[in-house]
């Protein structure tokens, strides 16, 4: 096992969904962010995300999904190591209520950090432009490398420590609903759901 696999400054999770291995995406997708430094271990997470995969299954054979990784070492001024990974379920996977699985796993992550330092618990505060922040940035990891500007159509009050933003692709005709929550005020958990505008 490499360095990479055991030190991330940065890992991002994106659950998408198909109806098959050849469709597109579904409106639908899930994205959540953490910072372990060294607490990181990629076997035992992706391991997690296998599991999932089982549980949600779908379709006649089970567990069907694809689990894509890419590392990248920034070392331009200050060094950064960053893990994206993008799990793509069976479209099914969508009435599994996927965000109640997830909220285990950023606690996982938490619990790790937090090993031999203070509690992390309530670290960071939501407030209207932390979530717009956290719905851009999840949008943008949803949109791979495309150049799209972004606008803040509207923001919504918290509800129950949550936020729905809405942003709009300029140029594209597509909107983004985002409901941004911290799980245990640590890790932002973001649900994006698009649709096309009028």
């Amino acid at each position: 096992m490499s360095i990479q696999e055991n030190y991330a400054d940065q890992v991002s999770l994106q659950v998408r969904f198909r109806a098959g291995l050849g469709a597109v995406d579904e409106d639908e997708s899930w994205d959540l962010v953490f910072h372990p430094e060294s607490s990181w271990n990629e076997q035992e997470f992706t391991a997690r995300l296998r599991e999932i995969s089982a549980e949600i299954g779908g379709g006649c054979c089970g567990s069907r999904f694809q689990l894509d990784t890419r590392r990248s070492e920034i070392v331009w001024g200050p060094s950064a190591a960053v893990t994206a990974l993008v799990l793509t379920l069976a479209a099914e996977g969508l009435k599994a209520g996927i965000g109640a699985t997830l909220k285990p796993v950023a606690r996982t992550a938490i619990a790790r950090m937090s090993e031999g330092r203070a509690p992390l618990e309530g670290m960071l505060s939501l407030d209207e432009s932390t979530a717009c922040s956290f719905a851009m940035s999840a949008v943008d990891r949803r949109l791979g490398d495309r150049q799209t500007k972004l606008s803040v159509v509207k923001v919504a009050s918290p509800k129950d420590g949550s936020f729905e933003v809405v942003l709009e692709a300029d140029g594209d005709g597509v909107r983004f609903t985002v409901q941004v929550e911290m799980v245990d005020g640590v890790v932002p958990l973001c649900r994006i759901v698009s649709a096309a505008t009028d």
